[in-house]
């Protein structure tokens, strides 16, 4: 008996975790009223995946890793046979004429209907950082921008199904870090998310679909190579992997670290002074620990370590994008630590030795550009918000507000606060944060509440953008059955349970 076959027998209804979306309020039976039998196919499909999904707990986790590791492996092989890992200008071309047949793209606007319904159901029981807010907000519009950017054509715009669904493999993750395994899946979430992809796309081939193999397998290599940095060229997977990386780094990385790796890592909000680290001196001075090993311990060389190694972005405004937010991130740790930390974190740059390019560096220095931007005073208008923020809030009710939309549960959930509050520990994320803000000393809360201000008002501000994004996608694409304009109404949907504009005035 395969492990999806095991799993799914071993469901009870009573025990299920995550529930199917209403298929009445779907796009497509709202706005186009399809047979019944169609609507019933599409939602086979989807109930099948969250099942599956559903399934996963800490005693079957290890013999689904294992065998969704082999399979990945065996696939990935195969594939890079084939070539299409790098595919040609010939190859693209080819993908663009399947890609132009009625029959594929009505498949792919099917298939975009199910994608959603299934993160609808997973992503609302995601820690914070991998949730609804992250997958069904963020990420996409993000991921949309960067279509609308470059005027994306033809296959390459299916990118953003990828993007959708690149962390699917950390949801059922979410439900066993309440234990001591906590991570158990996440290291290797790739690998589960395409296992979990291929299932959803073979699921809908079986129900007859018209997506071509090779249109397909150029999604699932996206989902499996996320986090690997490059894709040897591949668009598909490159445009994920910078949509994905846009959120570790601006305000919606710090709102991400600070719910998430406080809580769940161990990062401390106070700073940890390194004599070494804050004189320059080497190696000390050039190293940051990487995120997730036991060096890794204080939120803002968290937060630094993203905003200095960010990989390089794709597209005609990739690297301004990646400027942009970095310099949120150094504005952050600039403002928000108090003087001997904020010594040790700029050193390379209040040190001069930004030119210096030996050694392994993990802590790379800021461009000329990015350090500029840091340095440079926010703008009246922002300065003015800030100023109201702090007026009105003091630093825990500021705290509180920069984490509510990632910790913000879905009100028709039984149990939310069980879903996304607790850890192993038995502490909600609220209490470890708590408790982090009490340890600090009077320097490091007045610097804090600077940069809480700061942050919460420069999310405010990408919020409008992304808003702005949101709308001219719907103007492109007035036939909601586009894929995009189906991701554009997913995300409005979700706005405004998971955004600023609810919790804050």
């Amino acid at each position: 008996m395969t492990i999806e076959r095991t799993v799914r027998s071993q469901i009870a209804p009573a025990e299920k975790r995550l529930v199917l979306v209403d298929p009445s309020t779907s796009l497509s039976s709202a706005e186009f009223g399809p047979a019944p039998a169609e609507q019933r196919r599409r939602l086979q499909v989807a109930e099948r995946v969250v099942a599956l999904m559903d399934g996963i707990d800490i005693n079957n986790a290890l013999e689904f890793q294992a065998e969704a590791l082999a399979i990945a492996r065996e696939w990935e092989v195969e594939f890079h046979k084939s070539g299409l890992a790098a595919p040609t200008p010939e190859d693209e071309a080819r993908f663009d004429q399947m890609f132009g047949s009625q029959s594929v793209r009505e498949a792919f606007s099917e298939l975009a209907e199910i994608v959603i319904q299934v993160l609808q159901a997973g992503s609302l029981a995601g820690n914070p950082g991998h949730d609804l807010r992250h997958i069904l907000i963020k990420d996409p519009t993000d991921a949309l921008a960067f279509s609308i950017e470059e005027g994306l054509q033809g296959f390459r715009r299916t990118f953003v199904l990828p993007a959708l669904l690149h962390d699917i493999g950390l949801i059922p993750d979410a439900w066993m870090s309440f234990k001591k395994e906590s991570g158990i899946l996440g290291k290797d979430h790739p690998v589960l998310g395409f296992y979990l992809v291929k299932q959803l796309y073979d699921l809908f081939d079986r129900k007859g679909s018209s997506i071509p193999l090779e249109l397909r397998d150029q999604h699932l290599y996206a989902i499996l190579a996320h986090q690997r940095g490059k894709a040897n060229g591949n668009f598909i997977a490159e445009a994920v992997m910078r949509a994905d990386r846009e959120q570790l780094v601006g305000a919606e990385g710090i709102e991400r670290m600070i719910a998430h790796d406080v809580h769940f890592t161990g990062c401390a909000l106070s700073t940890t002074i390194d004599g070494q680290r804050s004189e320059g001196s080497f190696p000390r001075a050039i190293q940051l620990p990487a995120p997730g090993t036991a060096e890794d311990t204080d939120l803002m060389h968290h937060i630094e370590f993203y905003a200095r190694n960010l990989y390089p972005q794709i597209g005609s405004q990739g690297e301004r994008r990646a400027n942009e937010r970095k310099a949120i991130s150094g504005k952050f740790l600039w403002l928000a630590s108090a003087p001997d930390a904020r010594r040790q974190i700029f050193a390379p740059e209040e040190k001069g030795q930004a030119a210096v390019q030996e050694g392994h560096w993990s802590k790379k220095p800021f461009s000329q550009e990015v350090w500029n931007m840091i340095q440079r005073e926010p703008s009246l208008e922002t300065r003015q918000r800030m100023e109201y923020l702090k007026e009105r809030y003091g630093v825990e009710a500021l705290l509180f507000l920069m984490v509510t939309p990632t910790l913000a549960a879905n009100p028709d959930a039984p149990t939310p606060s069980e879903i996304v509050f607790r850890s192993h520990s038995g502490r909600t994320v609220w209490e470890t944060l708590r408790s982090e803000l009490q340890a600090l000393t009077e320097p490091e809360a007045v610097a804090l509440k600077e940069g809480l201000a700061y942050a919460i008002t420069k999310r405010e501000e990408q919020e409008k953008v992304d808003l702005s994004v949101l709308t001219r996608v719907l103007e492109l694409y007035p036939d909601a059955r586009e894929v995009e304009a189906q991701v554009a109404q997913a995300i409005l949907r979700n706005w405004n349970k998971l955004t600023h504009d609810s919790v804050s005035g």
